[in-house]
């Protein structure tokens, strides 16, 4: 497993996510909903530490790189946070939209994956 942001490079979105299922964050920094769950997401990595094992990766996107993304996934993101599963090959799968807190994401992320 291993935890990446995407802030400029959408080409790099695309390989991470044909290779390998994703637990994504589509967001933008001016965005308040945003920075309020942004200690969340960041908290998920010792959260997740039992789950290490797994050839998932956990990835942030920056609203910016979404022109250069071709993958299924990224298409008509309706807002952010976006948080969602992202299939091997860059399919769209389940969208969390529960409560956007460390406890909330683990449990979406357990039952996904």
């Amino acid at each position: 497993m291993k935890f990446i942001s995407i802030l400029k490079d959408g080409g790099r979105f695309d390989k991470l996510v044909n290779e390998s299922p994703a637990f994504v964050k589509f967001f933008h920094p001016s965005c308040g909903h945003c920075n309020d769950m942004a200690p969340h997401w960041d908290s998920l990595k010792d959260k997740l530490k039992e789950h290490h094992h797994r050839d998932i990766n956990v990835i942030e996107v920056h609203a910016d790189t979404l022109s250069d993304i071709k993958s299924d996934c990224a298409k008509n993101i309706p807002g952010y946070p976006t948080i969602m599963e992202v299939k091997k090959h860059g399919k769209g799968g389940r969208e969390h939209t529960g409560a956007r807190n460390t406890d909330a994401l683990h449990k979406f992320f357990i039952d996904t994956f």
